[in-house]
């Protein structure tokens, strides 16, 4: 697995920092605007309003494939989640501009277009960085334009045959399982095998959301003015809290390609029922939000975190066939699978593949 083992270069370094910057920063800041403005100038709906519209648009899923698929293996969960920490510094950002900077109804419309300033890194950058090698060749069969992108990617003087070849590998295997699939067989479930990976999809990300995080962020003014805290303190409270959002991050960046990311993953959650259900026997909490809310959230945290620790896989240094092969069940389909990675190379091999479409 070693050959599949990149470094950093220039162009994989400047590609994850211009997509980072002009799609984490803006999600993170326009959350931390509606935290900051809100109680100015808006209602509770503009917080509902936010969350689905704002800070889930398609930057956000596009980041995170993106990332991926310019990724070595060995730097994948680093590269992915520098988007991640990029999302949190844009919330501190907006949380020092706001209430240091822009705090006020005069002031409002400067802090809300500040946002589109980081969008412009991305319109005249981005269009100069190497399109995703992986959608090159196994989604559009352009085969050595995937190669010249990966190459520029990697270095020079780097050998890129053997991620070249597990492409190959993907691509036959796309070809035969993928064709014409659609959101509509995905919910159908027309694969038996994409039920535990969509499973988990869907678990995590509802754990993570449900977390009672969303709560806390939007009704953090609320929470501190209750405790009796001024103005001047909450700013100092929220800026905090957003800086030791963006330290824990940093740390995932620095660890999540040498511990893992079950680890991760599972320790967080835990570490948040713990949080959770501190924050039920808080009375200024229970005054503020009303009794027992954040049972709710410890509820779905707890449902995420029992279905991680059973069903979720060490992903770390595995390539994506290694990855979707955890989720063959039957040994007569291991078999099978196996078979059709040994007729991909062979396939390969004879230089099928390399007919330019």
């Amino acid at each position: 697995m070693e050959e599949l083992h990149g470094k950093v270069t220039f162009w994989l370094a400047l590609s994850t920092i211009v997509i980072s910057i002009g799609a984490g920063v803006p999600l993170g800041y326009n959350a931390g605007v509606m935290t900051v403005a809100a109680p100015v100038l808006f209602t509770d709906a503009v917080h509902l309003f936010d969350v689905p519209l704002v800070r889930h648009g398609i930057s956000h899923g596009i980041r995170s494939v993106y990332l991926a698929e310019i990724s070595p293996i060995n730097l994948r969960g680093a590269i992915g989640v520098f988007g991640t920490l990029m999302h949190t510094c844009g919330l501190l950002l907006s949380h020092v501009v706001g209430f240091w900077g822009f705090y006020g109804q005069e002031s409002w419309p400067i802090l809300l277009s500040l946002v589109g300033c980081m969008g412009m890194v991305n319109i005249i950058v981005l269009p100069f960085c190497p399109e995703s090698p992986r959608w090159l060749y196994i989604k559009q069969k352009r085969y050595r334009d995937a190669e010249k992108a990966l190459q520029q990617l990697r270095g020079k003087t780097a050998d890129i045959s053997a991620e070249i070849e597990e492409m190959k590998i993907e691509a036959l295997q796309d070809e035969d399982t993928g064709r014409g699939v659609g959101i509509i067989d995905i919910i159908r479930l027309k694969n038996p095998e994409w039920k535990t990976p969509l499973m988990l999809c869907v678990v995590i990300t509802v754990g993570f959301y449900l977390s009672g995080f969303g709560a806390l962020l939007f009704y953090t003014t609320e929470i501190l003015k209750s405790a009796g805290l001024d103005q001047t303190e909450i700013a100092l409270a929220t800026v905090g809290y957003s800086f030791i959002n963006v330290v824990s991050t940093f740390v995932g960046v620095l660890s999540v390609d040498r511990v893992g990311r079950r680890p991760l993953l599972i320790c967080p959650f835990i570490t948040g029922l713990v949080l959770l259900l501190g924050m039920t026997v808080s009375i200024n909490t229970q005054e503020e939000l009303g009794g027992y809310t954040f049972l709710v959230y410890f509820a779905c945290l707890s449902m995420a975190t029992i279905v991680v620790f059973r069903y979720l896989p060490e992903t770390k240094n595995k390539t994506f066939g290694e990855i979707s092969a955890n989720f063959v069940k039957s040994p007569e389909q291991k078999m099978k699978q196996s078979e059709g990675v040994l007729e991909t190379e062979t396939y390969f091999n004879n230089g099928a593949v390399f007919e330019e479409t």
